[in-house]
Formats: structure tokens, sequence, C-alpha cells
């Protein structure tokens, strides 16, 4: 009988976390996946047992061990000990349907036993496929020892996201008043990682703007986090009237995914600026003008109201951009409400054409300019189907 053990192979792959085992040995051990093994008495699916001895004595390093945290996507592996301390050759079998998931077996030695006082490294795998925050996954063992004829052997652990924004959802920059900035705070940290640096700031809105500061120890102990940092958003007052909506992507070492994409924080708040709008069909929150279903040979027109302060003069539409044929605006000027406040009619009009869906993330984008200093520019979103 050979004395050396080579290996022995086992992958595991679930739904959370593939592992592998690896017991690596001269000669293969057949499979055991019919189905009529599912008949089986209990205990002849493993190696049969000697009736009168000596008999072998399975010892094993630990039975389940805990990873800890780990990100969606990390790699991970850890080795369990076998060790034959008892007196006869202790043989091994794994079957693929006594695993929570896929089971492949690998080679063992010429007589397929670990001799007395052997061992034999058990290696797992895995890969984390699933965020659910914690998992149990279990590969079972069946041996010759009248005493472990189950061997269970237990991978566990939680899932985090390598970075953490807090707030974890979009950042709400409040009413953007026209005399100062806007400044909101936060914290970005990292349960995984012990150090990382936030390498730079990009975002298409040159009104934001984005400072750092490494958080203390009783901070980050505070957040049960690693590491980290405070987080300054700075957004100006030169922004266009209505519902404010931005983004920034800040890109980390470590990086964020294999691919290195930024981490996107989002901004959201209102600007009110000296023009308001009111009618049906208006969204304050999204600035969208919704018109709803109608039929395309007629077209549809709907008129809003603007409430204008701070202009002498009157209040001018100096341009549409896109310019389309699709949607039409017109600006017309009531009377004066007093001696600060002048409404205006803005009609919104999709004249008579051939059928369009401009819903949702199809709606028509618009950018309108005026002449007002303190509001030149208001997007809008019209949103229609014309059937």
């Amino acid at each position: 009988m050979r004395s050396a053990i080579v290996g022995l192979t086992l992958f595991v792959t679930a739904c959370a976390v593939t592992g592998v085992i690896w017991l690596t040995n001269y000669r293969s051990l057949p499979l055991q996946t019919s189905s009529a093994n599912l008949t089986i008495a209990e205990e002849e699916l493993g190696p049969k047992v000697a009736p009168n001895g000596p008999h072998p004595k399975v010892e094993v390093s630990e039975r389940e061990y805990n990873f800890g945290a780990m990100t969606l996507g990390s790699h991970g592996t850890h080795k369990f000990v076998l060790k034959n301390v008892g007196e006869a050759p202790l043989e091994v079998v794994a079957r693929e349907s006594d695993t929570s998931c896929q089971c492949t077996l690998g080679k063992l030695s010429d007589d397929g036993a670990i001799p007395p006082g052997g061992s034999v490294d058990v290696e797992l795998q895995w890969e984390i496929k699933s965020p659910n925050p914690e998992f149990r996954h279990w590969a079972i063992l069946r041996t010759n020892d009248p005493a472990e004829r189950k061997l269970e052997l237990v991978i566990r652990g939680r899932v985090e996201h390598p970075y953490l924004l807090s707030p974890n959802d979009a950042w709400d920059l409040g009413t953007i008043v026209d005399d100062q900035p806007t400044i909101v705070r936060g914290t970005i940290v990292s349960p995984i990682h012990d150090s990382f640096k936030i390498e730079r700031m990009e975002t298409q809105n040159e009104q934001a703007s984005l400072t750092w500061e490494p958080l203390s120890e009783d901070r980050l102990k505070e957040l049960k986090a690693k590491s980290g940092y405070e987080l300054t958003v700075s957004v100006r007052p030169d922004l266009p009237v209505g519902s404010v909506s931005m983004s920034m992507g800040l890109h980390l070492d470590p990086p964020l995914t294999d691919a290195k994409d930024p981490l996107r924080l989002s901004l959201h708040g209102i600007h009110p600026g000296p023009i308001e709008v009111l009618g049906q069909g208006w969204s304050a929150k999204s600035n969208a003008v919704m018109l709803g279903e109608f039929s395309a040979s007629e077209g549809k027109t709907q008129k809003l109201s603007l409430f204008v302060r701070d202009l002498p003069e009157d209040l001018q539409l100096l341009e549409v951009k896109p310019a389309t044929e699709t949607v039409k605006v017109h600006l017309e000027k009531d009377a004066p409400l007093n001696d600060h406040v002048t409404r205006y009619f803005l009609t919104i009009e999709v004249p008579p054409g051939a059928p369009a869906n401009r819903k949702r993330t199809q709606a028509e984008k618009l950018e309108l300019r005026f002449n007002h200093p303190k509001a030149q520019q208001m997007n809008i979103v019209v949103d229609y189907l014309s059937l």
C-alpha cells in the first residue's frame, strides 16, 4: 500500500459560493450519482466498515470555517486538514448528492485510503456570486471510521459591499438659494479594506464640487468600518430653475469593480429661482409636462402659468433647444399681479402628426433660455403618447 496521498478534489459551486476541494492522489474513486442510490440504506452509502476492527479514526482540523466579510465577485480559499489517527487505513468517499450544490470527486492513492498517521489537505475555493448578507453551504465526506460515517465540512460568512455611502440613497440638496452655495455632507466607508483612496471625482455638472477628509478612529468605530472619509458637496446657485438632479462618480483605489467603475453619488434638490411654474399636468418634482394620451391626428396643447419676479423688463423666451417640429413652445405675457410679480403663459404644443411614444425615458427633453439674469435656463420634459 502506498503511504503517500497526494490529494482529493471536491468542487463546490453554490448560488452564493463555489467551493473547490482538492485532494490529489493516484487513483480515482467512482462517483455515486445514480438516483438509485437515494434508496440505499444510509449506512451503505459510504465505505464499508470492518466488523471487528482494527478501525481508522478521522481527525479534522476544523469542521466549520467562517471567512468573515467578503465582497461580491471576490474569491477565497481555505484548507481543512484530515488526519487518520486510527489503526487501519481511512477511506473517504464524496457523493454529488451529499452536498448542498455540485460535487466532483478527484483521485486517491492506489488503495484509495489514508494510512494510519497520514493526513491530507482539503482545500475549498469559492467565489461570492450572490449579494445575500449571509449564507451556509456544506459538503459531506463519508468514511469508514465507525464514529465518523458522515463528516460534514461547512463554509459560512457574510457578503458586504466594499464601499458604503451615507446617506445610502440620493443626497437631498433641499431648496437651493440664489445668494450662496448649498452644502451637504455625508460619508463613504469600507467594512472590507483597511485603507482606500479617493483618486478623483468626475461630474458633468460644473456647479458641483467635492472635498473629503479621513474619518477619525472613533468615527470609524461608530460606523463599524475599517476606513473612510467625510464627504462635503458644494453646489453653486447658478443652476437651471426647477428640479435639480446631478451625479458624481468617485474613482476609488482599490476600485469598486474589476472594470474600475466609479461609485455613483446622486444629488437631488429644487431651485425655485424667480420663476415659478404652475398648471395642469405640470410636475415640479421632475420638471415635466405630462400631456397623457391623445390622437396624433389632432395633436395636443397645454398652457402653463409662469409667475416671474425680479425682472423690470418683459420676460423673453430667447431659445428652445433642441429646435424640433414635434414640440412647440410659446410665451405670452399676462397682466402684472403686483409690483413684483408678473404672470406669463407658457404654451406647450404637440402639432398634429405621426403617432409617437414620448413617455418616460423617451420623453422630449427641452432647454429653455430666458433673458432673466437670475433664471437664464429652465430644463423641461414633455411626456406624452400620441396614437
